[in-house]
């Protein structure tokens, strides 16, 4: 795995919710492996889109 997209991941799955100041917040990595894979596949397209890739 790319450090850049584990952490672009980490801090995505980390970020507070603004509708939700009060939520707790779990450390990443997440401890179920779909999730990891998800938010490791939302990282690399968000880093894609700002390089401009498909």
């Amino acid at each position: 795995m790319d450090d850049l997209t584990n952490r672009v991941a980490a801090a995505m799955f980390e970020a507070p919710d603004p509708d939700d100041p009060e939520e707790t917040v779990c450390p990443w990595p997440p401890n179920h492996p779909g999730d990891l894979a998800w938010w490791i596949s939302r990282a690399q397209v968000a880093i894609n889109t700002i390089k401009g890739e498909p």
